[in-house]
């Protein structure tokens, strides 16, 4: 397992698993984006900018995101939650 520190730049290709990831689970706990804004602390727009790849996410968004889904901070990074589902 990877330890990521709080500056990393991720890479394209996490970036797009992050995104992806994101709104993957956001959709099957069928989760406004406001409702996860307001668990998080982060805004509407950092939400959908990263759920859109128009934002680099930095590890602690990651962190925040992955708690409020509970899943880990690594599998929203490195595994493709999203591969069963064509809707992304």
């Amino acid at each position: 397992m990877r330890k990521y520190r709080v500056g990393r730049i991720f890479t394209i290709e996490e970036l797009k698993r992050i995104s992806r990831n994101l709104r993957f689970l956001r959709y099957i706990n069928e989760n406004t984006r406001e409702e996860v804004s307001q668990a998080t602390g982060l805004s509407v727009g950092t939400i959908t900018k990263l759920e859109l790849e128009q934002y680099k996410s930095t590890y602690p968004n990651v962190v925040k995101m992955a708690a409020f889904f509970e899943v880990s901070p690594e599998d929203v990074i490195n595994k493709k939650l999203f591969v069963s589902y064509e809707f992304i």
